[in-house]
């Protein structure tokens, strides 16, 4: 989008031809579903960065619950199609468990939460499932399983095993809808546009997966929202360092350092 402002009209022009060459959508990623892993780091954003989710502390906390709830009813869904004898849940009931709605500051919910969740947490991530705790995959690609996650002011990631990225995709497009319309309603800005569509990257190899784990826990310190991971409660950090330790997160922390990851596209 910033390129695109920046480029004359020949460059925009000669882009534009590229892209219906290449059979991909005008203005927004191509989504493609990978043969060669069932692993995606998948990131969205508000409309020009704008800090819309953090506008408030209570919005804050409520859609990291909707969030994280519907990614994981949508992976409870998925696994309940690869094996039908432990009760499939259909399409719609995928999505029922995670109402927009203004969630209580630290009293958020979450589709399957096991346990208590610690100041605005929504739910560990893939803490009951085939992942392993310090570990985002092992060979033989685990199941279905919310990896990593987490919630900024103006954007969130998340690191997902997934067979159906193009369902998960289509799922997240239209919670984007509903909270379009209920945070517009809220501001009184009917018709604004909130969310630049989704963008999912299939992971390459282990050590892409593992790097992209620490990126996600390690972007609230990135942005200069906290000091350290425990501090910012929008992220599966908490969860993950309390399930391997300290020791064992420096480890990992030392093996798979994030460098220049996102440089150029996480603003």
């Amino acid at each position: 989008m910033y390129d695109w402002r920046r480029m004359s009209d020949a460059e925009r022009d000669a882009l534009m031809r590229e892209r219906r060459e290449l059979n991909r959508p005008m203005h927004s990623p191509a989504h493609r579903f990978s043969n060669c892993s069932s692993r995606y780091h998948v990131t969205a954003a508000c409309y020009e960065h704008r800090p819309i989710i953090g506008a408030s502390e209570e919005r804050l906390v409520g859609f990291s619950a909707a969030l994280v709830g519907t990614v994981e009813a949508w992976l409870a869904h998925e696994k309940g199609r690869q094996h039908p004898a432990a009760g499939a849940i259909g399409p719609e009931s995928a999505e029922a468990g995670t109402p927009i709605r203004t969630i209580q500051a630290g009293v958020p919910a979450s589709a399957g939460q096991a346990g208590p969740c610690k100041a605005g947490v929504p739910a560990s991530a893939g803490q009951a499932g085939p992942c392993k705790a310090g570990v985002p995959a092992s060979a033989g690609q685990p199941g279905p399983c919310l990896l990593a996650w987490v919630v900024m002011p103006n954007h969130y990631h998340l690191l997902v095993s997934c067979g159906d990225i193009l369902g998960l995709l289509h799922v997240l497009g239209r919670l984007h809808g509903r909270i379009s319309h209920q945070w517009n309603g809220e501001d009184g800005q009917r018709g604004r546009q909130i969310w630049c569509k989704a963008a999912e990257t299939a992971m390459k190899s282990e050590r892409h997966a593992c790097v992209t784990l620490n990126y996600i826990h390690h972007n609230p310190v990135k942005h200069g929202v906290c000091t350290k991971w425990r501090e910012w409660p929008y992220s599966s950090a908490t969860s993950w360092l309390e399930r391997i330790g300290h020791e064992e997160a420096a480890a990992f922390w030392a093996e798979y350092p994030v460098k220049e990851y996102g440089r150029k596209w996480d603003m």
